[in-house]
Protein backbone atom coordinates (compact mmCIF):
# COMPACT_ATOMS: atom_id res chain seq x y z
CA UNK A 1 0.00 0.00 0.00
CA UNK A 2 1.41 3.74 -0.79
CA UNK A 3 0.32 7.14 -0.38
CA UNK A 4 1.51 9.71 -2.77
CA UNK A 5 0.36 13.38 -1.42
CA UNK A 6 0.40 15.24 -4.72
CA UNK A 7 -0.80 19.36 -4.00
CA UNK A 8 -4.47 19.03 -2.72
CA UNK A 9 -4.62 15.22 -3.30
CA UNK A 10 -3.39 11.92 -2.17
CA UNK A 11 -2.45 9.06 -4.58
CA UNK A 12 -3.45 5.53 -2.78
CA UNK A 13 -2.75 1.74 -3.66
CA UNK A 14 -2.27 -0.57 -4.70
CA UNK A 15 -4.11 -4.16 -5.23
CA UNK A 16 -3.04 -7.28 -6.42
CA UNK A 17 -5.99 -8.56 -8.36
CA UNK A 18 -5.54 -11.37 -11.06
CA UNK A 19 -7.44 -10.30 -14.28
CA UNK A 20 -8.41 -12.40 -16.63
CA UNK A 21 -10.43 -10.06 -19.09
CA UNK A 22 -10.32 -7.44 -21.64
CA UNK A 23 -6.65 -6.40 -21.13
CA UNK A 24 -7.61 -2.70 -23.18
CA UNK A 25 -9.78 -1.60 -20.69
CA UNK A 26 -9.26 -3.48 -17.12
CA UNK A 27 -11.32 -1.12 -15.52
CA UNK A 28 -11.41 -0.99 -11.45
CA UNK A 29 -13.71 -3.03 -9.66
CA UNK A 30 -15.78 -1.69 -6.47
CA UNK A 31 -13.87 -4.54 -4.24
CA UNK A 32 -10.64 -3.04 -5.41
CA UNK A 33 -12.03 0.57 -4.30
CA UNK A 34 -12.96 -1.07 -1.28
CA UNK A 35 -10.01 -2.83 -0.63
CA UNK A 36 -7.66 0.37 -0.56
CA UNK A 37 -10.28 2.59 1.53
CA UNK A 38 -10.47 -0.38 3.85
CA UNK A 39 -6.71 -0.11 4.11
CA UNK A 40 -6.23 3.15 3.96
CA UNK A 41 -8.87 3.62 6.84
CA UNK A 42 -6.31 1.48 8.58
CA UNK A 43 -2.96 2.84 7.99
CA UNK A 44 -4.45 6.70 8.67
CA UNK A 45 -6.88 6.57 11.66
CA UNK A 46 -8.85 9.34 12.17
CA UNK A 47 -9.38 10.07 8.03
CA UNK A 48 -12.54 8.27 7.77
CA UNK A 49 -12.16 8.03 3.90
CA UNK A 50 -15.24 6.85 1.54
CA UNK A 51 -16.55 6.19 -1.70
CA UNK A 52 -17.54 9.60 -1.73
CA UNK A 53 -13.76 10.80 -1.19
CA UNK A 54 -12.55 9.13 -4.51
CA UNK A 55 -12.44 11.87 -7.05
CA UNK A 56 -10.73 9.48 -9.72
CA UNK A 57 -9.62 5.51 -10.09
CA UNK A 58 -7.22 4.08 -12.80
CA UNK A 59 -5.51 0.50 -13.36
CA UNK A 60 -3.30 -0.91 -15.08
CA UNK A 61 -2.06 -4.67 -15.99
CA UNK A 62 1.70 -5.61 -14.66
CA UNK A 63 2.68 -8.32 -16.92
CA UNK A 64 4.04 -11.04 -13.83
CA UNK A 65 6.39 -13.71 -14.90
CA UNK A 66 4.61 -16.60 -13.79
CA UNK A 67 5.50 -18.43 -10.73
CA UNK A 68 3.84 -22.19 -10.37
CA UNK A 69 1.27 -22.39 -7.49
CA UNK A 70 1.80 -18.26 -6.14
CA UNK A 71 -0.78 -15.48 -6.06
CA UNK A 72 0.11 -12.07 -7.48
CA UNK A 73 0.95 -10.68 -4.61
CA UNK A 74 3.35 -13.61 -3.79
CA UNK A 75 5.14 -13.03 -6.94
CA UNK A 76 8.34 -11.32 -7.92
CA UNK A 77 8.50 -7.95 -9.34
CA UNK A 78 11.53 -7.97 -10.82
CA UNK A 79 11.98 -7.81 -14.59
CA UNK A 80 13.62 -10.48 -16.50
CA UNK A 81 15.01 -10.64 -20.49
CA UNK A 82 14.26 -13.85 -22.29
CA UNK A 83 16.16 -14.87 -25.32
CA UNK A 84 13.89 -17.27 -27.98
CA UNK A 85 16.23 -19.74 -30.25
CA UNK A 86 14.26 -17.54 -32.98
CA UNK A 87 16.29 -14.69 -31.80
CA UNK A 88 13.20 -12.68 -30.18
CA UNK A 89 13.87 -11.04 -27.04
CA UNK A 90 11.96 -10.42 -24.43
CA UNK A 91 11.60 -8.43 -21.32
CA UNK A 92 8.71 -9.13 -18.70
CA UNK A 93 8.06 -8.28 -14.93
CA UNK A 94 9.16 -5.44 -13.56
CA UNK A 95 6.98 -2.09 -12.00
CA UNK A 96 5.74 1.07 -13.58
CA UNK A 97 8.31 3.25 -11.88
CA UNK A 98 11.34 0.84 -13.21
CA UNK A 99 10.15 1.17 -17.19
CA UNK A 100 13.11 3.26 -17.87
CA UNK A 101 15.33 1.00 -16.24
CA UNK A 102 13.90 -1.66 -17.83
CA UNK A 103 14.13 0.13 -21.46
CA UNK A 104 18.16 0.56 -20.92
CA UNK A 105 18.42 -3.06 -19.86
CA UNK A 106 16.16 -4.53 -23.02
CA UNK A 107 17.98 -1.79 -25.49
CA UNK A 108 21.43 -2.40 -24.15
CA UNK A 109 21.28 -5.82 -24.30
CA UNK A 110 19.85 -6.03 -28.02
CA UNK A 111 22.87 -3.61 -28.80
CA UNK A 112 25.32 -5.52 -27.59
CA UNK A 113 23.58 -8.51 -29.01
CA UNK A 114 23.74 -6.40 -32.84
CA UNK A 115 27.09 -5.31 -31.80
CA UNK A 116 28.74 -9.01 -31.86
CA UNK A 117 26.43 -9.90 -34.74
CA UNK A 118 27.68 -7.73 -37.26
CA UNK A 119 30.23 -5.40 -35.72
CA UNK A 120 28.78 -2.18 -35.96
CA UNK A 121 28.83 -0.18 -32.28
CA UNK A 122 25.76 1.70 -31.15
CA UNK A 123 26.22 4.00 -28.49
CA UNK A 124 24.77 3.73 -24.74
CA UNK A 125 20.87 4.06 -24.27
CA UNK A 126 19.77 7.59 -24.11
CA UNK A 127 16.18 6.54 -22.51
CA UNK A 128 17.42 8.45 -19.15
CA UNK A 129 17.70 12.17 -20.98
CA UNK A 130 14.68 11.93 -22.98
CA UNK A 131 12.13 13.62 -21.69
CA UNK A 132 8.56 12.41 -21.27
CA UNK A 133 5.14 13.29 -23.08
CA UNK A 134 3.74 15.98 -20.85
CA UNK A 135 7.37 16.72 -19.04
CA UNK A 136 7.56 19.93 -20.82
CA UNK A 137 4.42 21.26 -19.01
CA UNK A 138 6.47 21.59 -16.01
CA UNK A 139 4.19 20.16 -13.51
CA UNK A 140 0.49 20.34 -12.29
CA UNK A 141 1.41 23.79 -11.23
CA UNK A 142 2.43 25.41 -14.70
CA UNK A 143 -0.07 23.50 -16.64
CA UNK A 144 -2.69 26.68 -16.94
CA UNK A 145 -0.07 28.53 -18.38
CA UNK A 146 1.18 25.78 -20.40
CA UNK A 147 -2.66 25.68 -21.82
CA UNK A 148 -2.72 29.04 -21.92
CA UNK A 149 0.34 29.89 -24.22
CA UNK A 150 -0.75 26.82 -26.76
CA UNK A 151 -4.23 27.99 -26.69
CA UNK A 152 -2.23 31.96 -27.89
CA UNK A 153 -0.10 30.17 -30.47
CA UNK A 154 -3.22 28.16 -31.54
CA UNK A 155 -4.61 31.34 -32.49
CA UNK A 156 -1.97 33.28 -33.71
CA UNK A 157 -1.92 30.43 -36.39
CA UNK A 158 -5.39 31.05 -37.10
Amino acid sequence: MFAIPRGEKVYIGTTDTNYQGDMSEPGVTKEDVTYIIDAANGLFPGYDLSEADVESSWSGLRPLIHEEGKDPSDISRKDEIFHSESGLMTIAGGKLTGYRKMADSIVTTVAKELEAEGGQVYGPCNTKQLVLSGGDVGGSDQLDFFNASHVEAGKQLG
